[in-house]
């Protein structure tokens, strides 16, 4: 049975269920569904699961996330950005910069303790856990509210496209498609071509 890291955390961390961005408006689809004390967790929970994302692509970031515990996952999944990140975060849920990185931290914990309990022996073989987060992108991009602009950020224009966040046959085909020919091919995995010949 695949796992849905993003409803999974929601769950585990007692959060109501998350509501997706609509490709077409870039806003929440019903915003009357989401209520106040909702917001910060609609914009916390996709950030962090798009940081993992992105962090997963490079080994340090990988062993990071299979490895030691951190203290504050904010600095590792955003780098240089953290502040700009936590502040875009901050705004689009209403809260102080200091409870939003608490809830960064909060969130990224519960996320790494499931993926480290869906890939238990990893050791020093990380493609499985690999594999797992890259093939949880299509579960966190339609939520990922694009003012918080983590694709800019980040050096990844996937994150911000609308036509990411789109989902039925039809899109699910072309994402596939777009993960075939080189979509989300990280940097190691395409060196480690290159060294075949």
């Amino acid at each position: 049975m695949a796992i849905n890291l993003l409803e999974k955390v929601t769950q585990n961390l007692g959060l109501k269920p998350l509501v997706k961005i609509d490709p077409n408006t870039q806003q929440i689809k019903n915003t009357a569904t989401v209520q106040n004390d909702q917001t910060l967790a609609q914009a916390v929970v996709p950030a962090v699961l798009a940081g993992l994302y992105q962090l997963s692509k490079s080994e340090e970031g990988i062993r990071n996330i299979a490895g030691g515990d951190q203290d504050g996952w904010a600095p590792l999944l955003f780098g240089q950005h953290k502040e700009e990140v936590i502040g875009n975060v901050a705004g689009l849920g209403f809260s102080t910069y200091q409870n939003t990185e608490t809830n960064i931290n909060e969130v990224a914990g519960q996320a790494v303790k499931i993926i480290r309990e869906v890939n238990p022996d990893v050791s020093d073989n990380y493609a499985k856990m690999k594999d797992f987060i890259k093939n949880q992108r299509d579960n966190i991009l339609p939520y990922l509210p694009p003012q918080l602009h983590l694709g800019n950020l980040m050096d990844n224009s996937t994150m911000d496209d609308n036509t990411n966040k789109m989902q039925g046959p039809v899109s699910s085909l072309m994402h596939k498609i777009e993960a075939t020919f080189g979509g989300n091919e990280t940097e190691e995995d395409a060196q480690k071509k290159t060294n075949k010949f």
